[in-house]
Parts: structure tokens; C-alpha cells; sequence
């Protein structure tokens, strides 16, 4: 599994990587991702491995899609190509688990994306550029705490958890209003 997570995840995001700046160097350019229909877009059985690496990769390329757009960017472009399944031995070795949310924010997020995925992405989008980019003054590159611990500054929590908590609830009642709007038009009768 973890070859398999090197090569299909990984490896994407490595090639990703050395990529996106010479196409920023040289003014534009299209990356193209292979991921799959059975793995990315749809929930395919006793694939549990390849489906999570493929949809790690279509999730990454969803991610990079929105990066350069949000920074002013319009001339660099991803493309996820989704092939149909191939014959190999994935299909005997997989298992079969269905997704389950945990947590109200996780069910209201679920709910959210089955109701409107478009809108939830550009909402993720805006929100997370504005949570964890701070676009101040320009700070120094450092390591952080990739090759040393935190130290005295280590703690359980972030200290995001208000937020989400507050989040979450937004998208639950956003979507309880959806669904009850969805139920009394249903209940009315057709115009005539």
C-alpha cells in the first residue's frame, strides 16, 4: 500500500512540485494528472488502496486548481484525466469499508457537499486562504518543526476549534434550510 501511495500520491505531488514554478518562470503552463473514475469520482468495490490514492491525487489537483487562481494566477492549468478501470490484481487484495463521518462537523460537511459541492469547494477555498495565509508583511523561510520539535510551544490543539465548531454550525443550518426548502416545494402542488 505504501508503494502504491508513493507512486500514484506522492509522486504527483513531487513532480507537482518542481513543476508549478517553471510554469510560473514562464508564464503559464498545463499540468496533467493521471488519477481514475474508479478511485476519483466514483466509489468502486474492493479497491480501497488504489481508490484512496487516486482520490488523494484528483483531491490534490482540485486543491492546486484553486491555488494559483486565489494568488491572481490564470495562465497555469490542472488537468485530472479519469480512465475507466484496468485488469489488475488491486481487485482480489482490496477491502470493502464505507466512509463513515464522525463528528457534526463532518456530517454537516457531507451534507453540504451532497447538496451543493460546487459551492462548498469555493467556500473551502476562500475560507482556508484566509485561515492559514497570513498575507501581512513577508516573513523569513524557517524549518518550523521539520527537523526539530516544537519545544515549549508544543500544545494538543491548534487553536482553530472555535472556528470550526462555529463552521460547522453555520453548515448544518444552512443545509437543514436547504433540505426543508427542498421538502415544501416537493409538498406543493404543480402550477398550472
Amino acid at each position: 500500500m505504501r508503494r502504491l501511495l508513493d507512486v500514484n500520491a506522492v509522486g504527483a505531488l513531487n513532480g507537482a512540485r518542481a513543476a508549478v514554478p517553471v510554469m510560473r518562470r514562464q508564464g503559464g503552463g498545463v499540468l496533467a494528472d493521471v488519477a481514475s473514475l474508479l478511485g476519483a469520482a466514483v466509489a468502486a468495490p474492493y479497491m480501497g488502496a488504489y481508490a484512496m490514492s487516486k482520490a488523494a491525487l484528483a483531491a490534490f489537483d482540485d486543491v492546486l486548481r484553486r491555488e494559483p487562481a486565489l494568488q491572481g494566477e490564470s495562465r497555469i492549468a490542472v488537468c485530472t484525466v479519469l480512465p475507466t478501470g484496468v485488469d489488475t490484481p488491486f481487485f482480489r487484495n482490496a477491502a470493502n469499508h464505507s466512509r463513515v463521518p464522525v463528528g457534526p462537523y463532518a456530517r454537516s460537511m457531507a451534507a453540504a457537499h451532497a447538496l451543493a459541492p460546487g459551492l462548498l469547494r469555493r467556500g473551502i477555498a476562500r475560507r482556508t486562504d484566509r485561515a492559514y495565509l497570513d498575507r501581512g508583511r513577508p516573513r523569513l523561510p524557517q524549518a518550523g518543526n521539520l527537523h526539530t520539535p516544537t519545544g515549549a510551544r508544543a500544545a494538543l490543539h491548534g487553536g482553530r476549534h472555535g472556528g470550526a465548531r462555529t463552521a460547522a454550525r453555520r453548515a448544518a443550518a444552512a443545509a437543514a434550510a436547504v433540505l426543508a426548502v427542498r421538502a415544501a416545494l416537493r409538498g406543493r402542488p404543480a402550477p398550472r
